[in-house]
């Protein structure tokens, strides 16, 4: 028995690609999801201050999870940088950026990058 055709394929066929256009349309939802959050996280440290002047801000997809939770202090030294990019990889470095913005050091011009899922253990 011959399987119909129509001017898209066989019904199975077409049912194929519809799985996976769904498939391949909820990972790019989950990687903006995941994204999205990385980025309310940077900005909601700064949430109360009207002008950071932090030119743009970027998050690395990463693999692992955020196992080890910030414990609220602040780091004592700057996080990593390249020049006008700063390497964020911890709860205790992003509270540095925060804070610095809070002392009206400006960020304009550069780059803050979340190199990693950061757990902020419920504290804003």
């Amino acid at each position: 028995m011959r399987k119909e055709e129509g001017k898209y394929g066989t019904k199975e066929t077409r049912k194929k690609k519809a799985r996976k256009e769904k498939r391949n349309m909820l990972k790019g939802m989950m990687k903006a999801l995941k994204y999205g959050m990385a980025l309310c996280m940077a900005v909601s440290l700064s949430a109360y201050i009207p002008e950071i002047g932090i030119q743009e801000v970027k998050a690395t997809e990463v693999t692992a999870s955020a196992e080890e939770k910030w414990s609220g202090t602040v780091s004592a030294t700057p996080p990593k940088n390249d020049g006008n990019t700063y390497h964020i990889y911890t709860g205790e470095e992003l509270a540095w950026v925060a804070q610095q913005t809070r002392e009206g050091i400006s960020f304009e011009g550069k780059t803050i990058l979340l190199e990693d899922d950061i757990n902020l253990n419920g504290q804003e």
